[in-house]
């Protein structure tokens, strides 16, 4: 039987220092055929040409893409039959791959993300329902329950979840359209699964597989990408208004 090809999208923000414990975290697993990574901004990747355990392909852009711009370039620049979206800023705490595509057996499953843990093991809340236009407001006022869907089983299924890591099958990624790229950054992840729900399809977090995820939160810290996350908000709404 031929074996399924799994290739990873990264995108580097001036973030090689970064992405090189991720590709090591990457070498210790098995079945990937290839990694693309995207240099979204000039640096210096000398060290990221060191790994030579599998393909990676650079994509080096002349100007500055957006989230879903890249994942769909990185998508359409080769093949394969589960692509995988994978932030710089993750670590590999458990995760096998042949293990997390049997999930896509479950009927009309379309997406699975891995359970997210902090550097100190506690849970993120990296899968969410669909937000209304005051869910950043009653978040920010620690008025939602975080963490509402229980991790006590093997997955769950959810409204959507974080692009920090996604894993779909190439050829559902494509039928759903891929990415919006008019989101620039923020909100992709909640539209793609969104889009996902409409068709019938299913969203899963898979609690057997877990990552470590950092996290910036750039849009608490400036004015620039609040900014950019309220107007990726904004087009969200308007967008599903009357769906």
């Amino acid at each position: 039987m031929t074996q399924e090809k799994i290739n990873i999208s990264i995108i580097s923000h001036n973030q090689a220092n970064i992405v090189k414990n991720l590709l090591r975290d990457l070498e210790k697993i098995e079945n990937i055929n290839e990694i693309l990574i995207t240099i979204n901004t000039k640096e210096d990747i000398q060290e990221l040409r060191k790994f030579k355990k599998f393909p990676i392909n650079f994509i080096t852009n002349k100007e500055v893409k957006g989230f879903g711009e890249n994942h769909n370039y990185a998508f359409n620049s080769s093949t394969c039959d589960y692509f995988v979206i994978i932030n710089p800023d993750v670590r590999i705490k458990k995760i096998c791959f042949k293990d997390l595509i049997k999930y896509f057996n479950i009927d009309n499953t379309f997406l699975l993300s891995p359970k997210a843990v902090d550097e100190s093991n506690h849970m993120q809340d990296n899968a969410r329902e669909f937000p209304s236009l005051i869910t950043p407001f009653l978040r920010k006022l620690n008025f939602l329950q975080k963490n509402k869907y229980n991790d006590s089983h093997d997955y769950n299924e959810v409204d959507w979840v974080s692009g920090m890591f996604m894993i779909m099958k190439s050829e559902n990624f494509k039928n759903i359209g891929m990415f919006d790229s008019k989101f620039f950054m923020y909100y992709e992840d909640v539209d793609l699964c969104k889009r996902i729900k409409i068709s019938g399809g299913k969203t899963l977090r898979i609690n057997t597989q877990t990552v470590i995820h950092v996290g910036n939160h750039q849009s608490h810290k400036s004015f620039k990408f609040f900014y950019i996350h309220l107007k990726s908000m904004l087009y969200y709404h308007i967008k599903y208004l009357f769906k």
